[in-house]
């Protein structure tokens, strides 16, 4: 809430085990469905609000048939969101993601069912790819498309779990874009893009890197890299990073939340019993 007391927005009342859905992260308006060994079958869902009272009324799918539906934004009536995976056993070893952009008019009296992965360049709703080979010592993680934000002139801005590659996909028109163009890559300062949002009053990215437990950012202008924070191993429970997936910028604060799921490769080496969330002053 505004004065930062946690309170329970939507719940779900069955037990994980009965569940037909799981909820696994809200990016702001909206949140995505994810079961672990199912992410071929995962989906955007919708919180419907009640106008009047602010409260939330019930769960429904907007989009089906995504593999792993990563990071959603808005932006001039559409939904943009990433896919993280679109071919898991590629024989070459290189991991597709990409993005897509679903007007909410398409999505308001049904689901949007985008088409299958093979078929996805026919797809009226693909945007764009991503490419990702595993980085060594990552156990062949070549996660694609991860976290995405939209700037102030409409241009998105994505990037790579797996390999920390950074895109930016030009507005070039009220429903187009152009083809992704790699802006940044160097594995040995940011090996791991994942949640991204926008600072709209210093006009940059901000990216969390849930490899070495850092927060980068993007100068747009410029085009210049830099790192704002980054910590070695911990609990979380001092307030130091603790494999940082999603940020926000509120309030001229930017709130983190951590992850803290080990795997290798990663900073963070155990799974710890504090959950927690970040706060770095901007």
């Amino acid at each position: 809430s505004s004065d930062l007391q946690a309170e329970t927005f939507f719940g779900c009342g069955r037990d994980y085990e009965a569940a037909h859905i799981v909820l696994f992260g809200a990016p702001f308006d909206s949140t995505t469905s994810y079961r672990p060994g199912t992410r071929d079958a995962s989906r955007v869902m919708r919180v419907v609000i009640d106008k009047k009272t602010g409260e939330a009324l019930r769960i429904e799918t907007a989009v089906e048939d995504l593999k792993l539906a990563n990071a959603i934004r808005f932006y001039n009536g559409a939904m943009f969101v990433t896919d993280t995976y679109f071919d898991l056993d590629r024989p070459d070893g290189v991991g597709l993601g990409g993005v897509y952009r679903i007007p909410l008019a398409d999505c308001r009296d049904k689901p949007v069912k985008l088409l299958p992965k093979p078929q996805y360049k026919n797809d009226p709703y693909f945007l764009g790819n991503t490419e990702t080979v595993a980085l060594p010592g990552r156990d062949g993680d070549n996660s694609g498309a991860d976290g995405l934000c939209i700037d102030r002139d409409g241009n998105l801005f994505f990037g790579t779990f797996g390999s920390g590659r950074f895109y930016t996909m030009k507005r070039t028109g009220d429903a187009t874009w152009a083809k992704p163009e790699l802006i940044f890559e160097d594995p040995k300062v940011f090996p791991c893009c994942d949640g991204i949002t926008y600072d709209p009053v210093h006009h940059r990215v901000i990216m969390t890197d849930s490899a070495t437990n850092a927060v980068h950012t993007w100068d747009i202008a410029n085009k210049k890299f830099a790192t704002l924070w980054r910590n070695g191993d911990t609990d979380g429970a001092d307030g130091l990073l603790d494999q940082p997936c999603e940020p926000i910028v509120w309030r001229g604060k930017l709130i983190v939340v951590n992850f803290d799921m080990a795997f290798p490769g990663l900073t963070n080496t155990e799974n710890d019993k504090v959950h927690t969330l970040s706060v770095i002053d901007l």
